[in-house]
């Protein structure tokens, strides 16, 4: 399911899916690496931690929402990972799809 587990968080800090502009860029992007890390580790109820952390300060980026679905999914939450897959879609990523 999960094609890749390396991400180059450096991308983020000028993404226009971010839709908090008082974002505390290294808490998030330490949120995020560690979130990545957990789902790439198999320990999803972790993930879901950092990554649910990142989406409720509106960090609403196709990355979040792709490896927040995964953990979903894997934790047998299925209509939420759907959720979250189509967010990422519609925001352009191509493994969401």
């Amino acid at each position: 399911m999960l094609s890749q587990c390396t991400f180059d968080i450096r991308n983020h800090y000028s993404n226009p899916y971010i839709e908090n502009e008082n974002l505390d860029l290294e808490l998030e992007y330490l949120f995020f690496e560690r979130g990545v890390s957990l789902v790439c580790l198999e320990r999803y109820e972790e993930a879901m931690n950092e990554l649910d952390y990142l989406v409720n300060k509106k960090l609403n980026d196709k990355d979040t929402r792709y490896y927040r679905g995964v953990a979903l999914l894997n934790l047998g939450y299925q209509e939420e990972a759907c959720q979250d897959f189509k967010i990422a879609a519609n925001a352009g990523d191509e493994y969401s799809e």
